[in-house]
């Protein structure tokens, strides 16, 4: 087993298992060096391999990363029209399921603010972090 652990605003690291003789970081070799909040994997393109979603600070985008099968990931969120999706939010939570039954996996983030939103705050809103969650089908 791989693991690929989120560092937030900092390079996130894709350890590789050595199968038994520990584990080589290998984040920026296969292209997924970019810091993230939340991290989702599925074969949403079903092409019996995993893509990475990670999640990302305001107005950074979240980046959707397809695997091509031959250990390189390539960012294909402007391809899949996810740029302005998650542009003016933080994204926190994030999964994949099939929402609407149709076989083929949705995008779920998880929104919220970490500095107060003044707005929110003017009107009397005690928890003033909140943004809208999402849905991409």
């Amino acid at each position: 087993m791989n693991l690929y652990v989120a560092n937030d605003s900092t390079e996130n690291n894709l350890w590789i298992n050595q199968q038994g003789k520990g584990f080589v970081e290998q984040g920026v070799a296969t292209g997924l060096m970019e810091g993230s909040m939340g991290i989702a994997l599925s074969d949403f393109d079903q092409d019996l391999d995993f893509d990475l979603f990670l999640t990302h600070w305001n107005n950074e985008s979240n980046t959707l990363y397809v695997n091509q099968g031959n250990g390189f990931n390539i960012d294909q969120t402007n391809q899949f029209n996810l740029v302005t999706f998650s542009k003016n939010k933080t994204g926190f939570g994030v999964a994949w399921l099939d929402v609407n039954q149709d076989f083929k996996d949705d995008l779920i983030v998880l929104n919220g603010a970490v500095m107060s939103i003044h707005k929110q705050r003017v009107a009397g809103d005690i928890l003033s972090l909140k943004q809208q969650n999402q849905i991409a089908q």
